[in-house]
């Protein structure tokens, strides 16, 4: 399975996931199903930080569309607009990559040095994603570095998502639901497959993109602005 096929398990699952929150609220059956979205994209935002030519430019586009989806964000789940609390899934990936951008850069000048910022670092964007309530928080953050490190060991990658699935949902449909996505994980095979710049930014803008038509959506059929 391809990095294209695992991004559109992900985007379909993460939208039924916020139609079942904006729409269909008493329905968790759409929230169980929305649970294997965020392995999925932690896991390809990790192997997306291996294999982009340039960091950089990977860490600004998140940031970018973190501040561009925050109204939004705030507006479905019905909040006061505060880009520094309570905030969206991309801040969780900015602050993930952010730390395998230093990492990258530290590596470069000093092996052993690299490895004291990188622990350093996570410890901090962990710190923040708490202070700041990140969608997922500082285990978000930390689950994607985690998978960023084992990321040459397939055998490891289930172990290390359902862990951190144990310690966000315990016992329940939301964790059972959750481990679904290490079947697309472990059947990964290296290859990206098709990918060109409008397909690149047609699945960032996805996101904001739909959640403005679900709140559309919601004021029209339920008059809830």
């Amino acid at each position: 399975m391809n990095a294209l096929k695992i991004k559109i398990i992900a985007i379909v699952t993460m939208l039924i996931d916020h139609i079942g929150h904006i729409l269909f609220p008493t329905e968790l059956l759409f929230r169980y199903f929305g649970r294997i979205a965020f392995p999925l994209f932690a896991f390809l935002i990790a192997n997306g930080a291996v294999y982009t030519k340039n960091i950089n430019k990977y860490l600004a586009r998140l940031g970018i569309l973190a501040i561009v989806s925050e109204p939004l964000f705030d507006r479905m789940l019905g909040r006061q607009l505060n880009f520094f609390m309570h905030t969206n899934i991309f801040y969780t990936l900015f602050l993930a990559v952010a730390v395998i951008a230093i990492f990258k850069f530290t590596k470069e000048k000093n092996l052993i040095l690299s490895y004291v910022v990188f622990f350093t670092a996570s410890y901090a964007a962990y710190i923040i994603a708490n202070y700041i309530s990140t969608d997922y928080m500082g285990l978000g953050v930390l689950l994607i570095l985690s998978l960023y490190v084992t990321k040459n060991s397939k055998l490891l990658l289930p172990f290390v998502i359902s862990a951190f699935m144990f310690a966000l949902y315990g016992i329940g449909n939301f964790l059972t639901f959750s481990l679904l996505s290490t079947i697309p994980i472990y059947l990964y095979n290296e290859i990206q497959g098709f990918n060109n710049k409008i397909l690149q930014w047609g699945f960032y803008l996805f996101y904001p993109a739909h959640i403005l038509i679900l709140i559309v959506i919601r004021a029209l059929v339920y008059g809830i602005y």
